[in-house]
């Protein structure tokens, strides 16, 4: 997969975006940390906090598999340096990260981010759309599954909110969360205007006024570049976070 992104099916089939695991996982481990450290104080020093040797195993793997874990990834690389620096964005930030590397969330994210605030989300809507993309790779029982568990993963987004009913709310982004959306953007081909209309900025859930906000604190952060003048947009990535993606 070039740069971090996948076109697999990640974790949903089974887990959820696991928001509560890499925060303990980055909480207990350096961030620049080799995977055979992470795999060591997963299993070993249980800092997942699971109950068996079973528990720990295969927490690891849906992990390993949703996120790469490793060095050698530019995405990664980006995505553990926001991780560690901003706490408070970290739902989006691994929302945005998962969504590279999990096509099954993509295909959620078009009817979560379709709902207007206050609007239930319907878990049959997405186990139709789900088996319409994914026609005949999964039981009916797998999907029921998925979709559970991406609705579960969009709540921990704080893209849903609710136990049961899960209700559209918008969610909370920053300075960091938009720059890794741009940066995204710019891993797919997109610049310019077309970097902020791209599908990673749609999760941000910014009107306009925000996003304009957000570019200019980033700027002023030192990630990225941004001149606007005429309905032009000129957006450039800049050190740490460009340089961290580097190949």
């Amino acid at each position: 997969t070039q740069n971090g992104f996948c076109e697999s099916i990640g974790s949903h089939p089974s887990r959820t975006i696991m928001l509560q695991e890499m925060e303990s996982l980055f909480q207990n481990i350096s961030p620049d940390a080799p995977f055979i450290i992470i795999k060591d104080a997963v299993i070993h020093d249980n800092i997942l906090n699971k109950k068996s040797i079973s528990g720990r195993n295969k927490t690891l793997s849906f992990l390993k598999r949703m996120y790469g874990l490793d060095d050698s990834i530019p995405l990664y690389r980006v995505f553990r340096y926001l991780f560690k620096q901003y706490e408070k964005e970290h739902p989006i930030l691994l929302l945005l990260y998962a969504l590279a590397r999990d096509k099954s969330l993509r295909i959620a994210a078009d009817y979560v981010l379709s709902l207007d605030c206050g609007a239930q989300a319907n878990k049959d809507d997405l186990i139709h759309i789900l088996s319409q993309y994914l026609e005949g790779s999964f039981t009916e029982k797998t999907l029921k599954s998925m979709a559970e568990n991406l609705l579960s993963s969009w709540t921990q987004s704080g893209h849903l909110v609710g136990k049961v009913k899960k209700i559209r709310t918008k969610s909370t982004s920053g300075p960091a969360s938009l720059t890794f959306a741009l940066y995204l953007g710019t891993l797919i081909g997109l610049g310019g205007i077309m970097l902020v209309k791209s599908p990673f900025m749609s999760v941000l859930d910014l009107n306009e006024t925000e996003r304009d906000e957000l570019l200019h604190s980033a700027s002023v952060m030192g990630f990225i570049s941004y001149k606007s003048a005429g309905g032009m947009i000129e957006i450039t990535m800049k050190n740490p976070v460009y340089s961290l993606g580097e190949v």
